[in-house]
């Protein structure tokens, strides 16, 4: 950015694009809160302001200072303030149908995060029918079978169950089952390109992009979730034949 030192579209793009490898990287995170504090002082676009928001609350967060974080997180308005809500309120016909129903995956994005975060305390029980009760929930806004973006995260609950099935339960069959999921998943995930429509009976008509979507990882899903399951974790069933069409799979797919 020192060659456009004060346009704001640069700036905040530099920001977006450093945040999801800026976890491990103390000077990475040093970048982007600077970015970011820079977008607030001196830009006026509501949409860089906002997230710029979202990123110093997570930057500082995960560097631990909770005090800096929680003071970002109080700059965020409640979900009931939010302009997407109150534009929802004023548009009319279809600019209002495709909002509501960018919000409809927006909803269901948050759900899967503040669902998540009740996986606390090492309850498993619990933690199985959390995961169970978000995919549900997945399976009717995705009746089709085409999750779009969220193939993503689908493929990590089914890896997620799998885990547990196995550690937890010693269920091969339902290990084997979340593991085909998975795979299964991860191969569509990797065959977004561009921009792509949703069939759903729920969300019909309405289009996705895959180029806007971020990773802090440069695997393709099939390769991420090879490299996953290669861990110790998996040690008890990895002689299963079923579990070697599995990898084969992946290996194949990568």
């Amino acid at each position: 950015h020192s060659e456009f030192p004060n346009d704001m579209g640069v700036i905040y793009k530099l920001m977006i694009d450093l945040y999801p490898y800026s976890d491990e990287d103390d000077k990475l995170t040093d970048e982007v809160i600077s970015l970011g504090e820079k977008i607030l002082r001196e830009s006026t676009n509501n949409e860089y302001r906002q997230n710029a928001v979202q990123v110093l609350c997570y930057a500082h967060d995960n560097r631990g200072d909770k005090e800096r974080a929680m003071e970002y997180a109080k700059m965020g308005g409640s979900a009931w303030t939010s302009a997407d809500l109150l534009m929802s309120d004023i548009l009319e016909g279809e600019e209002r149908k495709q909002l509501n129903l960018s919000m409809l995956l927006d909803y269901l994005d948050l759900i899967g995060r503040t669902e998540q975060g009740l996986c606390v305390g090492g309850d498993n029980e619990r933690y199985l029918w959390l995961h169970e009760f978000y995919l549900k929930i997945m399976e009717l806004y995705f009746d089709d079978g085409f999750y779009g973006f969220f193939a993503g995260s689908a493929q990590q609950r089914h890896l997620w169950l799998s885990k547990i099935y196995l550690g937890f339960r010693n269920d091969e069959e339902k290990t084997y089952k979340h593991l085909k999921e998975a795979v299964k998943f991860a191969k569509q995930f990797d065959s977004l390109s561009g921009e792509y429509v949703y069939t759903s009976t729920l969300l019909n008509g309405h289009k996705g992009n895959a180029d806007n979507t971020n990773k802090n990882y440069t695997e393709t899903e099939c390769e991420w979730l090879l490299n996953d399951i290669r861990d110790s974790y998996f040690d008890s069933v990895r002689d299963r034949d079923w579990f070697k069409a599995i990898v084969e799979e992946l290996e194949a797919a990568k």
